[in-house]
């Protein structure tokens, strides 16, 4: 993991006092705010590094980036990706995003998105107030 991506983690670990229940709406938050996404049909996740330096990525770029600043931390994360259905169409489209468990909490999903604000989808059991230690 690059320092890059483990400085992103902290500042906003920090700027939430390292409440590991707060961490990832903040970094959803911050990641939705700071990233141009793109449409990108095809090929591998760019590298974290890669979304950092060009400060925009597909769902799948952002995703990756999610999950590696959430281990920088201590939380386990991963991708995850599927379908998603548009607007009621019938419609479908290949979707990715990132899930974290924070400890005790039963996990949350996260979801990156095109839309005008980031979304955490859903909490899972209590929200654990605990303090997270960087690995």
């Amino acid at each position: 993991m690059s320092g890059l991506v483990r400085e992103l983690a902290l500042e906003t670990a920090e700027h939430v006092g390292r409440r590991q229940d707060a961490f990832p709406p903040a970094l959803t938050t911050r990641l939705h705010d700071e990233f141009e996404v793109e449409t990108r049909d095809e090929g591998p996740p760019s590298s974290p590094e890669a979304t950092l330096a060009q400060g925009r990525g597909a769902c799948r770029d952002l995703a990756v980036l999610f999950v590696e600043c959430c281990r920088a931390m201590g939380l386990a994360a991963r991708f995850a990706s599927g379908y998603v259905y548009i607007d009621g169409s019938g419609e479908r489209e290949l979707h990715a995003w990132a899930e974290v468990y924070p400890a005790g909490a039963g996990g949350a999903t996260i979801q990156r998105s095109d839309s005008s604000s980031p979304t955490v989808t859903s909490w899972l059991r209590r929200r654990p107030n605990r303090p997270m230690r960087p690995r």
